[in-house]
């Protein structure tokens, strides 16, 4: 029987105007979370979630 198997990687990159910082430790954190509970209830493998706050 013939087997199909895919994988759809994602890279999402969230940016504000002007590179200007807008999110804290702890509001960061708190996102990070709520992009893993929707990767769980679609069922998707969420590999890694990060962030960097540039100057």
């Amino acid at each position: 029987m013939a087997q199909f198997l895919s994988r759809i990687i994602l890279h999402l990159v969230f940016i504000k105007k002007d590179w200007q910082l807008y999110l804290d430790r702890s509001t960061r954190a708190l996102m990070h979370a709520c992009l893993a509970r929707v990767c769980r209830g679609l069922t998707a493998e969420a590999y890694r979630f990060g962030g960097v706050n540039f100057p």
